[in-house]
């Protein structure tokens, strides 16, 4: 099995017991004056869960025709896009604000989302959305920063 499909495999056991174990934590235990079976078991909501995840994972698999790779650098590129330029502009340029933090998550999210129905292609090869997306965000968090950054005399 290969790397990707691994640590694929990995999330999608994590998310899942993370999502049951957290939503079988929030039924309340029973006492005296509820009307629960007494051979109610936290384990009766956790296989329902998972087996509907089982089920929305298996659809939307049906449903996209790309490899797990190209979902997975997809993801991350949205991610990198969004939080890489904050990190590194509030890390190295101090007039870094709330503003220009949003307007950088914002409009490198949404470069990264997309760009791939968009097709650039540069000399017949694909450009990924990880170059206009993280230079839309760089360019979007230092303009709005300036411009919403109170002057002092």
């Amino acid at each position: 099995m290969p790397l990707p499909a691994r640590i694929f495999l990995t999330d999608s056991i994590l998310l899942s017991q993370i999502v049951s174990s957290s939503r079988s934590s929030t039924v309340p235990p029973p006492t005296r004056h509820t009307s629960i079976s007494p051979g109610f078991e936290p384990i009766s909501i956790i296989c329902p869960i998972i087996s509907s995840i089982a089920l929305a994972a298996y659809l939307i698999s049906m449903i996209k025709h790309e490899g797990v790779m190209d979902t997975v650098t997809y993801s991350w590129s949205g991610l990198g896009c969004s939080f890489g330029p904050l990190v590194l502009m509030a890390l190295y340029y101090p007039k870094t604000n709330k503003y220009g933090a949003v307007a950088g998550i914002l409009s490198g999210g949404t470069i990264a989302a997309a760009w791939g129905y968009l097709g650039v292609t540069f000399q017949d090869n694909n450009v990924p959305a990880m170059i206009p997306g993280f230079t839309v965000a760089v360019l979007m968090i230092y303009v709005v920063s300036r411009l919403t950054t109170k002057k002092t005399r």
